[in-house]
């Protein structure tokens, strides 16, 4: 089995909260989620990779200030520099990674934890643009670090104080 850090790449970026990366060549990309989310895209035809760190579910008009912040303007950012680049969207995959439940109280009076609406939201979009979801590993108690390897096109996922998982992107 091959792991996702086998190939190393010379690009390595850390994707902070509110980011999103698009790079056309091979790159690691780091970040940590705990409930928000991470969408990567891969274009397997052209080798393009994406990757976004959203902490909200939906912008409502206010997507400008960052468009990373919000699960809803950070898809947009990266479906709009891929197709800059000649990618089209029936060509894409999707990895959604994060979402995690960090705050127990809140989700045991039944609200929908912050974390579980990243999580809907991120699918439910991918979904209307006929994206599909190819590696999902969302919700839980636990904060998660995720490696996207564009060129692999896989995600080296370990739990925050667990061991590390492999999933395709």
């Amino acid at each position: 089995m091959r792991s996702a850090l086998a190939a190393r790449p010379e690009q390595r970026f850390t994707l902070r909260p509110e980011g999103v990366i698009v790079v056309d060549s091979p790159a690691l990309i780091t970040t940590v989620l705990g409930s928000c989310v991470a969408i990567c895209l891969v274009s397997q035809r052209k080798g393009i990779g994406a990757m976004s760190h959203s902490l909200l579910p939906l912008s409502r008009g206010r997507g400008g200030e960052s468009p990373g912040r919000f699960v809803d303007t950070a898809l947009e950012a990266m479906l709009d520099a891929l197709r800059a680049a000649g990618v089209r969207a029936s060509t894409l995959r999707a990895g959604v990674f994060g979402g995690a439940d960090l705050f127990p109280p809140v989700k045991a009076r039944g609200f929908l934890t912050v974390g579980r609406q990243n999580i809907d939201v991120a699918r439910r979009l991918l979904h209307a643009r006929g994206i599909p979801v190819v590696a999902d590993n969302t919700g839980g108690g636990m904060g998660r670090k995720i490696i996207f390897n564009t060129g692999l096109q896989e995600v080296f996922l370990v739990w925050l104080g667990q061991q590390a998982v492999r999933q395709a992107a």
